[in-house]
């Protein structure tokens, strides 16, 4: 069992396992010698042992009319494994510098509803550890009533601070007036910056959530912009 699990690791499934093992200890011989030893049919035994072939494992020889097969030493084959991954160590740089790329590429998800819009507190609440947004408070209590009540009591659990500009509004106020209490610290735009949405910034991802007609959120992830908005958040912070 410990070998045919070794064999696995190696690339080679249980039809694969069976005949190689099957032909380590027969030595060289015909299709229909291979199949009486691995117990499997001759049809399936050609295809597996050219498949081994392929891959290695076994070479083939011709004696008058009959091919033979013949396993490969386990060393050699042991060694020319480590060649090839000896030869992808050193492409390593190569392939890092392309995963890289894939990384920094901002990955976009869209939301809809209600119900979506809590799948995006929940991932707030998994992986923040500091919080900063921009909201409108009487839409983001409005919609999301419940489930922004157990955010709340969440964050607040888990003790992630948020800093957050609000609306002027007097339930902007009153969120001002207890934000020490719940580990919220805001500063009040006048309602000349008219918006009807909550934006989040936390990590390397920014989450909006968009109140007016459909209930739409997007969630970027991208370092970049997870910074510019903490560039455009703290700016009007501090001359607010």
């Amino acid at each position: 069992m410990r070998i045919n699990q070794s064999l696995y690791e190696l690339g080679l499934n249980q039809k694969e396992s069976e005949i190689f093992l099957a032909l380590l200890e027969l030595g060289s011989s015909s299709v229909p010698a291979i199949s009486r030893k691995s117990a499997q049919p001759k049809t399936s035994c050609y295809d597996v042992l050219e498949k081994l072939r392929y891959k290695g494992f076994v070479s083939t020889f011709q004696k008058k009319k009959t091919k033979y097969y013949l396993a490969n030493d386990p060393e050699k084959i042991i060694n020319s494994a480590k060649e090839k991954i000896a030869n992808l160590e050193k492409k390593l740089p190569e392939l890092r510098a392309l995963y890289g790329n894939l990384r920094c590429k901002p990955s976009v998800r869209l939301y809809e509803g209600r119900e979506q819009m809590s799948i995006i507190l929940k991932e707030i609440l998994e992986e923040a550890t500091e919080l900063i947004g921009f909201a409108s408070s009487d839409d983001v209590l409005n919609e999301l009533q419940k489930r922004h009540q157990y955010f709340l009591k969440e964050r607040i659990e888990r003790k992630i601070p948020l800093k957050l500009i609000l609306i002027d509004s007097p339930l902007a106020r009153e969120r001002q007036k207890i934000g020490l209490s719940e580990l919220r610290t805001v500063k009040i735009v006048p309602k000349d910056y008219q918006f009807h949405e909550a934006t989040y910034v936390w990590n390397n991802k920014v989450a909006m959530l968009a109140f007016t007609n459909e209930l739409i959120s997007i969630v970027i992830e991208s370092k970049q912009l997870a910074d510019m908005q903490r560039a455009f958040f703290f700016n009007l912070w501090n001359i607010s």
